[in-house]
């Protein structure tokens, strides 16, 4: 809409320019407002992203906190073992039967308490180190891939990836 200036009064005229400038007042104060909350989001997300690494990196360092206590406790009671078997009372591991578990046996309870133990110590393991750890504690199962099908199924183990590993819901 287009007006004639030349037809308007003084007055008018004074109006019609205190009507601008107050709209281009207003826009200067939602520009300043919307610039405001735009740079207020800006440092939310980037506070919020320092929050994270700094979380992530407690973690990590927690996960290798609790492996350096793992392996300490390992070490400790392997060289209890050793003194043990110096004195000639025998290991834990040496005097223990290799027990042969499968899930159509009875040990199947001593086969999954001896996993949890394994499993405490760490988030998740692939199936061959789990399968190596059991034969630390003397346990040969069978038929271990369809036993790990079989507790993925029930829900006591969860599949975390290609071979490998968590313990489930379910325990």
């Amino acid at each position: 809409m287009s007006i004639d200036l030349s037809k308007l009064s003084a007055k008018e005229l004074f109006e019609l320019a205190q009507h601008k400038e107050k709209e281009e007042q207003d826009a200067a104060e939602r520009q300043g407002k919307l610039d405001e909350f735009k740079d207020k989001r800006k440092a939310m997300i980037s506070e919020h992203k320092n929050i994270l690494l700094l979380t992530d990196k407690k973690i990590r360092d927690m996960q290798k906190q609790r492996e350096k206590l793992a392996s300490d406790q390992e070490q400790a009671l392997a060289e209890l073992d050793k003194e043990i078997g110096t004195l000639g009372g025998g290991t834990a591991k040496k005097t223990a039967k290799p027990v042969a578990a499968s899930s159509s046996g009875g040990g199947d309870e001593k086969l999954k308490s001896t996993i949890r133990q394994i499993m405490n110590k760490r988030p998740y393991i692939s199936s061959s180190l789990l399968k190596e750890k059991l034969e630390g504690y003397d346990i040969k199962p069978s038929d271990f891939q369809r036993d790990l099908e079989r507790w993925i199924n029930s829900g006591w183990l969860q599949n975390k990836g290609k071979g490998n590993y968590a313990l489930g819901k379910k325990i």
